[in-house]
Parts: structure tokens; sequence; C-alpha cells
């Protein structure tokens, strides 16, 4: 792990921007030079708050959709998805990994946590009926992906 770092670190090419801060970096945040400067990464942060109305978190992408739905005032038919290749495997990373990876990312995690409390906080506004939504969302999804023929309606 360490051996990564310091060669990640060292070399700056426009790939390494990936790595190093990689969400961050593909919404414009120079990564190079502002990586450690907090009030930099909260300065972004809240300019993108300001610029994205919702962003859709992994973790809680049913969710997500259902707020998404509501925003475009869309059907539930609209946000139907198929799940495929997905592993339900979780990796172990010894602790000291992990708190380097955080460190090395630390403004992309800034940036999670954010999205992910406004996530909440939309899910908290939608009211009672997010929970009712999500449970009918989530079975008409199930049956989707659970079925072997597909029909495609073009309206």
């Amino acid at each position: 792990m360490q051996s990564f770092l310091n060669v990640v670190g060292t070399k700056r090419t426009f790939r390494s921007g990936l790595l190093h801060n990689g969400q961050m970096f593909s919404l414009g945040f120079d990564t190079y030079t502002q990586s450690n400067d907090e009030n930099a990464v909260a300065k972004k942060i809240s300019q993108l708050g300001l610029e994205l109305d919702l962003v859709l978190i992994n973790e809680y992408y049913d969710e997500s959709l259902i707020i998404l739905k509501k925003m475009m005032c869309w059907q539930f038919e609209d946000i139907l998805y198929i799940s495929n290749k997905v592993s339900g495997r979780k990796y172990n990373f010894p602790e000291e990994h992990v708190t380097h990876l955080r460190k090395w990312t630390a403004a992309d995690n800034a940036l999670y946590n954010h999205f992910n409390r406004t996530l909440w906080k939309k899910i908290q506004a939608y009211g009672l009926m997010f929970t009712e939504d999500l449970a009918y969302f989530r079975s008409l999804n199930g049956k989707v992906n659970n079925s072997t023929t597909f029909v495609l309606v073009i309206k």
C-alpha cells in the first residue's frame, strides 16, 4: 500500500489525477495542488451543491432513484433497471490501508459525505410515503429482474 501511495504521489500525469480524489478531479477540482487544502475542498463542494440538484449514491441507489423520480415527475416504470454482474463481495482491508486510503482520498470522502447527507435530507423531506414508494419500487423492480423475458414498449 505504501509503495502505491509513494509512486502515485510522485508521478504527476493526467491519469494520476484520477487516482488521487478522482471524483473531485472529474468535477474540475485541481487535485494536484488543492487536495490537502480543506477550505478549497469545502468551497468546491459548496459550489457543486449549488450546481447539482441530485447525486445518486451507489449504496442507496434505489433510494436515489425514488428521489429522482419525484424530482422529474416520472412514473415508477421510468426508473426500472436490470441488475447486471452485481457482486456481493466485500473486501476487508487492514486498518492501516484504510487509514492511508481515507487520507489519500480525503476530498472525495468529503464530497461523498456531503451528497450522502444531502440525499438523506431529501428522503426526510419526501415524507411518510417514501418507505411505501421504496417498497413498491423494489417489488416492481424485483419482478423485472426475475423475469426471463423483457418487452420494450416505445411510446
